[in-house]
């Protein structure tokens, strides 16, 4: 209404709570000016909103409200979804959870009227009380009847991916950045600027997922996240995202700081979406709900701010198929075991379930154990060629990298590749000197367990993980 609604905000986000009950009821119109440095200015597009406040004393009608979860009496462990339904004649301004009688988390402000708390924080085998207080505009208030539950012992493996199916990310629409290996990193562009990044070829259409990665505490700045699936550099396409820094964690959501969380070098970040709620945690601990609710589908998205900055070992997570409902999570283009491929993403190569059929018993594999003398490091490329004879026909190459499952280094060695015959090569041959190749590579390891990973590659496109085995060098 052409009059000042609180002062001028000078930095990001550009945000504030306005308490709608001191206003005339009726219509009013809002807008923003944006002033830049130099005094120029722009106003925005008004919107109209209409204020519906009751008279003093004229609202006597109390909230209706009621738990929704846990269940009364239920057995809960690890991580559980706190909820309700409030409803008013004129508007809820909150809903405050109370456990035991004391306040649980913040008051909500808007639906969904839900928060995720982590049970491991009240001894195992108690029983506890859960119940929500629900207030409107005019402050009437009313207590939604308490469910009782008990708490038992906790099967959580803390920041470890739930039992259930996990794929790594296949990012695609890289924009100044490449893939090594299971990391996405910026190689070109310029420092401190979203002028990178790239979107996961798969995409949660429905239900329940985590996106789960592993931060660096290297100071390079990144956005990682949940958003749609469009192309782009933007940080404001996160639904819900991280801005990383190597010290910070910045919860965004659209760019809009919402919370923040110290890193340490190897955390877990895990952005869950369950039961349509969207939770932020860092190994396994849930640090911020989110007040949005998703809207589908939803990929992952990573924007990278500085050279080098990189996200690393990103997965998905979903529930066990044996779990699945009508309404239970539903994959759609990724090429891999388990999900149905769009035409606008190539298949990359079969996933693991259909490497491993009975007439190619190398491609079985999932142990070698070398003896000192390694005579049968040969195994290695055998195994490799027994996963290009199963591989789509566009997969052009397939690599084979070792990693020291100690977790004493992070860069994998390159053991060597396998290829499809070229035409005028007879197949024996080829297969020959492949197999040559990684005798002499497997000999340069030192002794030790590792994990070694094939990587498809296709004519356009990024690298694929299509399996992996366990080997032991003595």
């Amino acid at each position: 209404n052409n009059v000042n609604l609180g002062p001028e905000l000078t930095s990001a986000p550009y945000t504030m709570m306005w308490n709608a009950a001191g206003s005339v009821a009726g219509s009013h119109a809002l807008t923003a000016i944006a002033r830049d440095a130099a005094g120029n200015s722009r106003t925005a597009s008004t919107v109209t909103v209409t204020v519906q406040n009751v008279e003093s004393g004229g609202d006597t009608t109390p909230p209706a409200v009621s738990m929704t979860s846990p269940a009364n009496g239920a057995s809960v462990s690890g991580s559980i979804v706190v909820s309700a339904n409030a409803t008013d004649n004129v508007g809820i301004a909150e809903v405050q959870f109370k456990l035991d009688g004391a306040n649980l988390g913040p008051a909500l402000i808007a639906p969904p009227f839900a928060m995720s708390w982590n049970s491991a924080t009240v001894p195992a085998g108690s029983t506890h009380t859960l119940t929500a207080l629900a207030r409107d505009a005019a402050g009437n208030l009313r207590t939604a009847t308490s469910v009782s539950f008990t708490v038992k012992s906790s099967t959580s493996t803390g920041g470890a991916t739930p039992r259930g199916n996990t794929m790594r990310i296949s990012w695609t629409s890289l924009v100044n950045s490449k893939i090594y290996l299971w990391k996405l990193r910026k190689t070109a562009g310029t420092d401190n600027t979203a002028d990178a990044g790239a979107v996961s070829a798969e995409r949660l259409s429905a239900g329940d997922a985590y996106f789960e990665f592993t931060a660096a505490t290297n100071a390079r700045a990144y956005y990682v996240g949940l958003g749609p699936g469009n192309p782009g550099t933007s940080p404001v396409d996160l639904d819900f995202g991280l801005r990383l820094n190597g010290s910070i964690a910045e919860v965004r959501e659209a760019d809009a700081l919402k919370a923040s969380e110290p890193i340490r070098d190897g955390d877990v970040f895990r952005i869950g979406v369950i039961a349509n709620l969207v939770t932020y945690a860092r190994n396994g601990t849930v640090f911020y709900t989110s007040q949005r609710a998703p809207i589908y589908p939803i990929a992952a998205r990573a924007v990278l701010l500085d050279k080098n900055a990189e996200v690393n070992r990103a997965f998905y997570w979903r529930p066990a198929a044996a779990a699945a409902t009508s309404s239970s999570t539903s994959w759609i283009g990724s090429g891999r075991s388990g999900a149905s491929p769009t035409a606008t993403v190539p298949r990359v190569a079969r996933g693991r379930d259909d490497l491993t059929g009975p007439t190619d018993p190398f491609a079985r594999l999932s142990f070698i154990d070398l003896d000192p003398s390694r005579s049968g490091s040969s195994l290695v490329g055998a195994w490799a060629l027994g996963l290009l004879a199963k591989a789509d026909a566009n997969v052009t190459a397939i690599y084979l990298y070792a990693q020291p499952t100690d977790g004493s280094s992070d860069a994998p060695a390159f053991l060597g590749a396998v290829a499809p015959d070229q035409p005028g090569q007879p197949a024996i041959d080829a297969g020959r000197a492949q197999r040559a190749r990684f005798v002499v590579a497997v000999s340069e390891l030192a002794a030790g367990t590792y994990t070694v990973t094939a990587f498809a590659q296709v004519a356009t496109g990024a690298p694929y993980e299509i399996g992996s085995i366990t080997l032991i060098v003595r």
